[in-house]
């Protein structure tokens, strides 16, 4: 395909409709089909028991009333999307923030945002006491624990100590621990575990489900010893940080081999990130097959472009030429009395099949929809040989 054509395409590509009236608040109306069809597809997959909750960079610097910039991020301006993921990052539930249109009106005073994102992605998840969910101190707090206690769901998460100031208040000081030691608070109801341990610096965890047994061992830099030693670490979180790096991985794959476009609008980026999202979704499943040497991301990627072009859903391409080719010719021939020996012609495969094969593209014919038009005003590198007549090879 000529990159001028391709160019072409990509400006005239619409999901919906723009001269349509389409009511409501939506601002991703736009898109919204790809997203609703993307999210069905999601919401089908199976939940692994241990799941992420963390916000997504749909990187794009033009115009948009709902970009928005998130520092300490690769991508930190963009399109922000909140996504449930497994912990090998596989995308199981999200949500394109839109502004308040994004949580119901319900939660929008009820709960913070992080809360009603939480609780939003977490409606799709079984209530069988066999799910945990992680997530960061946006999306933790001793309403987010709760909320998903009562749904019979699990929570641990790291969170900000001003949240659950109470419990906070009976934890011993930063100075009072020493290096890589913790204190721990059960509650009253031996549901909810906050735990405090001193590293670096002081971080803060709260969970329904595990506490600080059974203690477990990690390498830590001892700046005294200029080594790095063996040092005691709490079950919580050694079970946070294997699991919660879900939505990083999904990450680290979408930027290698990203869809980048240089464009303007929004809808395109959008359409092309979900596109990157499926084909990362499909890699980690083809992964999850037992006793089978998996191929790398991109001969996945080159391999999933060849079966889609050459899928038998594809409209057929030689039927459709067949009847433009049809009308076309009918019309240069009653415009043209030069041209009166073409109405011979009984189809378009006679007449441009032995061109075709010198030019060496009777392969694309198979999985691509290609129309071969005649166009007697400009000029093409095909000719037929029969005829005389120049052809002009359009990929649709």
């Amino acid at each position: 395909m000529a990159r001028d054509r391709y160019y072409k395409l990509q400006n005239k590509l619409h999901i919906v409709n723009n001269f349509e009236e389409h009511g409501g608040n939506d601002k991703l109306w736009k898109v919204r089909p790809v997203i609703v069809a993307f999210r069905n597809k999601c919401i089908s997959l199976l939940r692994s028991q241990h799941l992420s909750v963390d916000e997504q960079m749909i990187p794009f610097t033009g115009r948009c009333n709902m970009r928005t910039y998130v520092p300490n991020k690769p991508n930190p301006l963009g399109l922000k999307n909140f996504i449930l993921a497994s912990s090998d990052g596989l995308v199981l539930d999200f949500a394109v923030y839109n502004g308040k249109e994004t949580i119901p009106e319900s939660d929008q005073n009820e709960h913070e945002l992080g809360v009603s994102i939480l609780k939003l992605l977490a409606r799709t998840v079984p209530i069988d006491y066999s799910h945990v969910i992680y997530s960061d101190r946006f999306f933790t707090s001793s309403k987010s624990v709760q909320l998903l206690l009562d749904r019979n769901i699990f929570q641990t998460g790291t969170l900000m100590a001003n949240r659950i100031k109470e419990v906070a208040s009976k934890f011993k000081r930063h100075q009072e621990l020493q290096w890589v030691q913790w204190d721990e608070n059960i509650g009253e109801d031996q549901e909810v575990c906050a735990l405090k341990w001193k590293g670096n610096k002081p971080v803060t965890l709260l969970s329904t489900c595990i506490g600080s047994e059974p203690e477990g061992t990690c390498k830590r830099r001892c700046n005294t010893e200029k080594a790095d030693v063996s040092v005691k670490q709490p079950a919580i979180f050694k079970s946070y940080n294997r699991n919660m790096g879900g939505i990083d991985l999904c990450d680290r794959y979408m930027t290698y081999y990203r869809s980048n476009i240089r464009t303007k609008k929004w809808t395109v980026i959008v359409f092309n990130h979900l596109n990157d999202l499926a084909i990362i979704n499909s890699w980690i499943m083809y992964k999850r097959i037992p006793e089978q040497k998996w191929m790398s991301l991109i001969n996945f990627r080159i391999h999933l472009a060849h079966d889609l072009v050459k899928s038998s859903r594809i409209v057929d391409s030689l039927e459709m030429s067949k009847q433009i080719s049809q009308s076309v010719t009918q019309e240069c021939v009653s415009s043209s009395d030069e041209d009166e020996e073409h109405q011979t012609i009984q189809n378009e495969e006679e007449l441009c099949q032995s061109q075709l094969e010198k030019a060496n593209v009777t392969g694309l014919a198979t999985y691509l929809n290609i129309l071969r038009v005649f166009l007697p005003q400009s000029r093409s590198h095909l000719m037929c040989e029969k005829c005389n007549v120049y052809l002009y090879v359009l990929f649709c």
